[in-house]
């Protein structure tokens, strides 16, 4: 397994594979597998990997080939996926860089999530990009793995979150939550008070068993520094630079010129009962564009807001969908908004399309992706037409 450069046969497998790797080079400390992951994980995200987190694959469960992207081909299998996760945990512990920490969360909030209804009785076994309205999800697949896989999946998220080393705990998800970690022969308790990802504020209290010196690293995600996946797979339209940026406070106090090392910020100092850390996230939206070597996503663009990638459901859309309309998305115009109703209570994009030839618009309402086929059937789509007039 040291000659293997590429990821090659069945998706699933393999990420289970690079997963096991990882698993022997942190027991072992040895790191001759370290170049070959490295290597194979550069070849998934840089080159077969969908705006989802979801893995290509072909029907014959293998990685497909590089930049052959099909939105309504879409297999992207709801194990390959979790499985990604897997070894993306991993490898963030391994290495203690945030990058791989930016998939977990890229592949759990949208192809992980969208694998299982918000009932939790329903699921998908593949997660298309696209939908001309004759999917549901099912009781049971055949074979039953992926329901089986959630099973598992869903209650190990808690531990994605926090993690140690030497002098250090890292912050690498930002879920609401409490827990005590052992540090230096001393307990510290931990309390996250987020309302992620529907907003950017994360507050995190520090509370030392007694007063204790040691390194805080907060994962800044790639997608607040301009740089969704550090690969040129996706990128945002037209360079937008909105949503850029992140303050971080201590005690109420401005931390200035905060050190980034591997994607975390360190904040180290001594830390005693009291103190606080705030985090704000920009949760502008943004408009993701795909590589030109990826056929399928030429003159399209994918909304995103903070981890979380949205769609476009014919169930809020009757006119985006009208057969007679070649329809096309109007940039900049998407403005989020809370609403408890709709999908177990979600923060919807509002904004306008219009008939492309025409300057009639229409209102489109885009929900998150995983949030998708929870009403029954209808149409559905990730990337949107922005052709200028």
């Amino acid at each position: 397994m040291t000659q293997q450069l590429y990821a090659v046969g069945h998706a699933v497998r393999a990420t289970y594979l690079y997963t096991a790797m990882a698993d022997l080079s942190m027991d072992t400390k040895n790191t001759k597998y370290l170049p070959v992951l490295d290597s194979i994980w550069n070849d998934i995200v840089g080159k077969k990997l969908y705006i989802t987190g979801g893995i290509r694959q072909f029907h014959d469960e293998g990685f497909g080939s590089a930049y052959l992207l099909p939105n309504d081909g879409a297999y992207s299998e709801t194990c390959s996926s979790i499985g990604f996760t897997l070894w993306n945990r991993r490898m963030n512990l391994l290495t203690g860089d945030a990058k791989y920490a930016d998939l977990l969360e890229l592949t759990m909030y949208n192809a992980a999530l969208a694998g299982v209804s918000l009932s939790g009785d329903r699921f998908f076994y593949t997660n298309s990009l696209e939908s001309t309205g004759d999917r549901m999800r099912f009781e049971w697949t055949n074979p039953p793995c992926c329901p089986t896989n959630m099973v598992r999946f869903l209650p190990e998220i808690g531990s994605t979150i926090y993690s140690t080393a030497s002098q250090a705990i890292y912050i690498n998800q930002f879920i609401a939550s409490n827990t005590t970690i052992n540090l230096n022969q001393s307990k510290v308790a931990l309390n996250m008070e987020a309302n992620y990802p529907w907003e950017g504020e994360i507050k995190i209290k520090v509370e030392p068993e007694a007063a204790s010196e040691f390194r805080l690293k907060i994962r800044i995600p790639g997608w607040a520094k301009g740089n969704l996946l550090r690969r040129d797979l996706y990128g945002y339209l037209n360079n937008d630079k909105r949503g850029e940026g992140f303050v971080i406070k201590v005690n109420g106090e401005i931390f200035e010129k905060p050190e980034m090392v591997n994607g975390y910020v360190v904040i180290d100092r001594s830390w005693e009962k009291g103190d606080y850390v705030e985090l704000s996230l920009p949760m502008d939206v943004k408009y993701v564009t795909g590589n030109p070597k990826i056929e399928d996503t030429h003159s399209k663009t994918v909304l995103m807001r903070g981890p979380l990638v949205y769609c476009l459901e014919e169930f809020d859309n009757n006119a985006f969908f009208d057969v007679n309309r070649k329809p096309n998305v109007i940039p900049d115009t998407f403005k989020p908004e809370f609403d408890e109703k709709l999908l177990n209570g979600v923060v919807k994009l509002k904004g306008q399309g219009s008939q492309f030839g025409t300057d009639a618009k229409f209102d489109i309402t885009a929900v998150p992706y995983y949030a998708w086929n929870n009403r029954g059937k209808g149409q559905m789509k990730v990337w949107l037409p922005f052709l200028k007039h």
